[in-house]
């Protein structure tokens, strides 16, 4: 969150687009409690927003799909993502990268959906573990010398766009 926070801070404006890629829910069950759950928390923070006159984007299909539909009706010098660390989102990010590259956008990929990144919790030799209990260990050791920080975004809801962009039902993203 620091790291989007930091970006959010320096920008005149930013627009957030929420992508739920069908290659994975498609997979899951239409009642996944998992995206139940963040759809809302989705729809929490739109009804906050909505108070104010912005709004949030929810898009579901195959992101360079969606990418190439945004990029062509809007002018986008950045995008940033959440690191993803699974085979499947390495190949969908590495579509994404290469696609923005020939726009000449810049894509950064940052530190958000975990507490600690891989390289923050390693072995004293700098190695990753590949026993679970010593790495569990140490990033139990890690939070809990570790201070949490607040950051405090509502100051910065001024700064996200105005866009024409649904903010998609549980029914339309074909959950329940």
């Amino acid at each position: 969150m620091q790291h989007f926070f930091m970006l959010y801070r320096k920008m005149k404006k930013f627009c957030q687009f929420l992508f739920f890629d069908e290659t994975i829910i498609n997979e899951l069950p239409q009642d996944d409690h998992r995206l139940t759950y963040i759809h809302s928390a989705l729809s929490n923070i739109q009804n906050d927003l909505l108070k104010i006159g912005k709004s949030l984007a929810i898009f579901k299909g195959k992101p360079i799909d969606i990418l190439q539909n945004l990029t062509t009706e809007n002018q986008i010098d950045n995008v940033y993502i959440n690191h993803d660390y699974e085979p499947y989102a390495r190949k969908r990010d590495k579509e994404i990268y290469d696609y923005l590259l020939s726009k000449n956008i810049v894509l950064k990929s940052l530190k958000d959906q975990v507490i600690f990144e891989k390289n923050e919790i390693v072995k004293d030799d700098g190695k990753p573990y590949v026993v679970y209990t010593p790495y569990s260990k140490k990033w139990l050791d890690k939070f809990k010398n570790s201070t949490p920080i607040s950051y405090p975004s509502e100051k910065l809801l001024h700064k996200i766009c105005i866009h024409q962009y649904s903010f998609l039902s549980l029914s339309a993203l074909g959950l329940k």
